[in-house]
């Protein structure tokens, strides 16, 4: 995202065709898919940009080979797939971001989870601010903690090896472009200013690794779905949402568990993946199918558990108000996020095979067990206090402020 100071009274005496916001600031958006804000309706409010990705180099196969047979433990290491094996690809995607640049001429560039471009906007020498999830945001440490941090280091040396690698292919794209060589692979996500927009309690790395190199924790940002709101029925005496993705090894067997639920229960179950015709023939007198997002407020008051793979967008939600999560993690950053609410006993996991008797069992110890509840109950409280619509203001200003007070200095 590029922003550019622009006062409203502008030197040609008018406002510019789309109006910055109530600060003064023109907004401009690089995205991967240029046509997701359509989906929630906000087409139009920007200007939109297609961003830079390896795909648009027509190396789109390489990139999933490359994918199908790639197990990073370490961040740096998810970006080998994404032209970070390749100088020239990855000096073709920069060089792509600085074109983008000189065309916008933005004052900031905000990312979020986009590593090129924070390279490209370092060459650019404009003033880079991340705005990332925890995982997006790793300790930086030389070289990076590993992902699989439980497995004692297993696969260490060859992790040191990808990173040194990684940054080698980074100052060889440089090199290219006549730009200083890196020093450490942490420059590659280095930054002016990072926005850790996440909380202790959802850290997807663990606590020794993150006070090595400690970062203001700002809070979750937390959205509402739009649409028809949907209630629970009267007379229950377990209410559950579950959101599980379809084509997970742990799909079918939840689906099948929550079926073989008595009427004591009522489900309410997400998967964006289900067609109308799905939801409709899954629908029992106690469980209601949908294939999209619902406005979680109606939901939430009387909830007793929710079921996900540990996606941290609704688990989170749920947390934060008092909700017990059981988590079926898919990949690494799910597993990564599970394990963080386990460590503060907010819920459990569950990996591998497991009968639906085993999955029975697990949600009932979740629904009765005290302790989990004084968990779930004492992190509510505790950020009784966190607004998240605020959030998105609070960041706002103190870039704004920032900005000003450089502006000021020089």
């Amino acid at each position: 995202m590029g922003i550019r100071r622009q006062p409203w009274s502008c030197v040609q005496g008018h406002r510019p065709s789309y109006s910055p916001d109530k600060k003064g600031w023109e907004v401009s958006l690089a995205l991967r898919n240029p046509d997701s804000p359509a989906k929630f309706g906000k087409q139009g409010v920007f200007p939109i940009f297609q961003a830079p990705c390896n795909h648009l180099l027509g190396s789109l196969e390489k990139t999933k080979s490359s994918t199908a047979n790639h197990l990073p433990n370490s961040y740096i290491e998810n970006l080998i797939p994404c032209g970070y094996d390749d100088p020239l690809v990855l000096q073709k995607l920069i060089e792509s971001w600085l074109v983008l640049f000189e065309s916008i001429k933005p004052d900031i560039v905000i990312s979020e989870s986009a590593p090129t471009a924070t390279l490209a906007v370092r060459c650019a020498k404009l003033k880079r601010i991340s705005l990332s999830s925890c995982y997006d945001s790793p300790p930086l440490s030389d070289p990076l903690p590993p992902l699989r941090y439980w497995q004692q280091d297993a696969d260490a040396d060859n992790s040191i090896l990808k990173q040194q690698s990684v940054l080698q292919t980074v100052n060889q794209a440089l090199e290219r472009m006549s730009f200083e060589p890196l020093e450490s692979v942490v420059d590659i996500l280095e930054v002016d200013r990072r926005f850790l927009c996440g909380l202790e309690e959802f850290d997807h790395y663990p606590p020794q690794a993150r006070q090595l190199h400690p970062q203001k924790y700002y809070g979750q940002f937390q959205s509402e779905a739009s649409g028809e709101d949907v209630h629970w029925r009267d007379d229950v005496q377990f209410r559950i949402v579950a959101y599980i993705v379809g084509g997970t090894p742990s799909f079918q067997n939840c689906l099948n568990a929550l079926r073989s639920t008595p009427d004591s229960f009522d489900i309410i179950y997400i998967c964006p993946s289900f067609t109308d015709e799905v939801c409709s023939s899954l629908l029992k007198s106690n469980m209601r199918v949908f294939n999209h997002p619902l406005p979680l407020s109606p939901l939430i008051d009387d909830c007793d558990l929710l079921i996900s793979n540990g996606n941290s967008g609704i688990s989170s939600t749920m947390s934060l108000n008092g909700i017990p999560v059981l988590m079926f993690p898919s990949h690494i950053e799910q597993n990564m996020f599970a394990r963080a609410l386990g460590r503060h006993n907010l819920g459990q996991m569950l990996v591998g095979e497991f009968s639906i008797e085993d999955l029975m069992k697990r949600i009932r110890f979740i629904l009765h067990d005290e302790s989990i509840k004084k968990s779930c109950k004492q992190l509510k409280e505790k950020y009784s206090y966190f607004d998240a619509k605020a959030l998105p203001e609070l960041i706002a200003e103190e870039i704004s402020e920032e900005f000003l007070l450089e502006q000021d200095s020089i």
